[in-house]
């Protein structure tokens, strides 16, 4: 009990903290409840095994060119049992813009007597491109509309540090080490689109409610230099280990639900549906996202437990 007590006045102290900050900011994956190598490096390998996802997201959906992103990743522990490795490839549209995302995971793990402590590198290949061809005006001799297509290449850095244990857990990782400016070859004068050094800090606990329902509630902010603080308060209920509901506040303005299907033993599909509280109705229809985790281990006519963190 003693416990217990300790986590939730640890969780709403945080919160408090939290809730002092203005909040704005892009966001991520939403699925990143269910695969923290989406927001942090240093997680590749903690899950024993060879771990593979896709996942596609809708953003502002009845928007013609609104945002649409796809995603794949895959990691798993190597024989050296402190080493892991792991591959992520997001690929980002909206409107006339297309940025290519490919990320090697690299990471260290140091076992403590009830704790892991996991060190974690992310070298990034940014590939950047803007198709102003594609852009059709009413007058096909209008200037505006004339514009050549950008391509560029950016290289980046990333780190992590993710500190757990069975029930609990505390990351921080920089996805972006260096900033970026990506622009026109011919005119460098002109910023098109910058990539800007951010830092996320998650963490979070798990409580077992009953034998039967499991609740885990997290916290995960994303700050830059320029850019208010991002938070996202998110909460989960566990049942049976096999279906998970959730419950997510991100910036303060948009409100997430989430049901996660433990299909079999190596299998999980989950589907997200977030309403942004700034958008009208009838510009937009909410954003959507879907995942499928597949698990390479040892099946078994039996769930086996669930890795949280």
């Amino acid at each position: 009990m003693e416990r217990i007590r300790s986590y939730v006045l640890g969780f709403v102290f945080l919160l408090i903290v939290c809730t002092t900050v203005e909040a704005q900011h892009n966001t991520v994956y939403s699925n990143y409840v269910y695969n923290k190598l989406l927001i942090n490096p240093a997680y590749v390998g903690s899950e024993k095994f060879l771990s593979a996802s896709i996942a596609f997201k809708k953003n502002w959906v009845g928007v013609e060119g609104s945002p649409a992103s796809k995603l794949f990743l895959f990691h798993a522990p190597l024989r050296v049992k402190k080493i892991a490795l792991g591959l992520i490839v997001t690929d980002d549209e909206f409107g006339v813009t297309n940025e290519t995302n490919i990320q090697a995971v690299y990471s260290y793990r140091l076992y403590m007597s009830k704790h892991v402590l996991s060190f974690g590198l992310q070298p990034t290949a940014t590939f950047y491109a803007q198709r102003f061809s594609q852009l059709k005006g009413v007058d096909p001799n209008d200037p505006n509309f004339q514009g050549q297509d950008i391509n560029d290449v950016a290289f980046n850095l990333g780190f992590g540090t993710y500190l757990y244990h069975e029930k609990y857990y505390v990351g921080l990782s920089i996805p972006r080490a260096a900033s970026n400016l990506l622009v026109p070859q011919e005119d460098e004068g002109v910023n098109v689109y910058e990539q800007q050094r951010y830092f996320l800090l998650h963490n979070g606990f798990l409580l077992d409610l009953n034998q039967r329902l499991k609740f885990q509630p997290n916290v995960f902010l994303k700050f830059t230099t320029d850019l208010p603080l991002q938070i996202d308060l998110n909460t989960t209920l566990i049942l049976d280990e096999k279906m998970l509901f959730g419950l997510s506040l991100q910036r303060f303005n948009t409100l997430e639900t989430n049901i996660g299907f433990q299909i079999n033993n190596l299998l999980m599909f989950s589907y997200s549906y977030g309403y942004g509280f700034d958008i009208p109705n009838d510009i937009s229809n909410g954003a959507h996202e879907v995942m499928l985790k597949y698990s390479f281990k040892r099946s078994s006519n039996r769930y086996m437990s669930t890795r949280y963190f």
